[in-house]
């Protein structure tokens, strides 16, 4: 059992559809559409993921998100809505709940998704599948190690603004607190509109990398010159080290967006606010936020990037990591 962990009574079986069993026809899918492994940009995230986060990585220029084409069910956007309407109303597929950082799997355990989530469980299968098939073609890590992370926000956003908080960032930056600096985390992002933002420049980290990397002198705002728009509606991965931002909307009419994000990560997130499954049960350091029908605007703010020194453990080389034992919820 993780420390900290008391589980909620089960809320019903697992799930065998969400379980890598079940995949194999997706697994190899998607390993016939993985890019070659000679492609620049590939390469190196295959190299970001494979390696423990290392400040001086940022100094590497060319990074892009890796574009997969369209999940295998294509995710509705058929929504009828009202510019005054927070959320807009939906059909059976349109997914209305909003989670932050919520663990959908932890290390040895099954995945499990709420049912109020299951308009998107195709994405999830599809994003699981292409997890498989990295870690069965490509890389020597177990996907049994790893906790799976998703953030889902759909909202109206107004002209002009962010459905998310703006500004450069990373998602999986290794400050003070991570000692043992871990191997680099991994997203993948699904948008049905106004495209995530990315750039490919170099960036060059203070000395010491003792400042706030995500706003203020020296920060990636500051620093950044470039960017390019992401895909939408269609699957991308990045590395814990692509520096990107939300989209905006630049038209002069409310729009609505679907924002998806799963995250594969060897950390136990324990920030105050993340949503809690209540298939998995609360983990200590929480506050409780259950699953809603959207997103506080401030949830989506950026709670890291400050401070970046204590450069230990980067050898490069992923440190062995203590697996918990496997416990399933009673």
């Amino acid at each position: 059992m993780i420390p900290g962990n008391t589980f909620l009574p089960s809320l019903g079986p697992v799930d065998t559809s969400l379980q890598p069993e079940a995949l194999e026809a997706r697994v190899k899918y998607w390993i016939a559409r993985l890019p070659c492994n000679t492609d620049p940009t590939f390469q190196l995230y295959l190299r970001d993921i494979s390696r423990v986060w290392d400040p001086e990585d940022f100094k590497i220029p060319g990074r892009r998100p890796v574009t997969l084409g369209p999940p295998q069910q294509v995710v509705s956007t058929d929504w009828d809505f009202k510019p005054s309407q927070v959320i807009p109303t939906s059909s059976q597929n349109i997914c209305t709940a909003g989670v932050l950082n919520m663990p959908i799997k932890y290390p040895g355990s099954p995945v499990m998704l709420p049912r109020c989530l299951h308009p998107i469980k195709d994405l999830v299968k599809d994003v699981l599948a292409i997890e498989l098939a990295l870690k069965r073609k490509y890389l020597p890590q177990l996907y049994d190690r790893y906790w799976c992370y998703i953030t889902v926000d759909t909202r109206i956003v107004p002209p002009g603004e962010k459905q998310r908080n703006g500004g450069l960032h990373v998602d999986g930056f290794q400050g003070q607190r991570y000692v043992t600096k871990l191997p680099n985390d991994h997203s993948f992002l699904y948008t049905s509109d106004m495209p995530t933002w990315f750039t490919d420049e170099a960036y060059n980290p203070p000395p010491n990398y003792n400042i706030n990397w995500f706003e203020g002198p020296g920060s990636f705002t500051e620093m950044i010159t470039s960017q390019f728009a992401g895909p939408i509606q269609e699957l991308c991965m990045i590395s814990g080290l692509q520096i990107h931002e939300a989209g905006h909307n630049p038209t002069l009419k409310p729009r609505p967006r679907f924002f998806f994000r799963a995250e594969f990560v060897l950390k136990h997130y324990d920030r105050l606010g993340d949503t809690i499954n209540p298939l998995l049960g609360q983990f200590e350091h929480y506050v409780d936020r259950s699953i809603q029908s959207t997103l506080p605007v401030d949830a989506s703010q950026s709670q890291g990037g400050h401070f970046g020194a204590v450069k230990e453990n980067c050898s490069g080389e992923p440190p062995d990591l203590p697996r918990p034992p496997v416990t399933h919820p009673e």
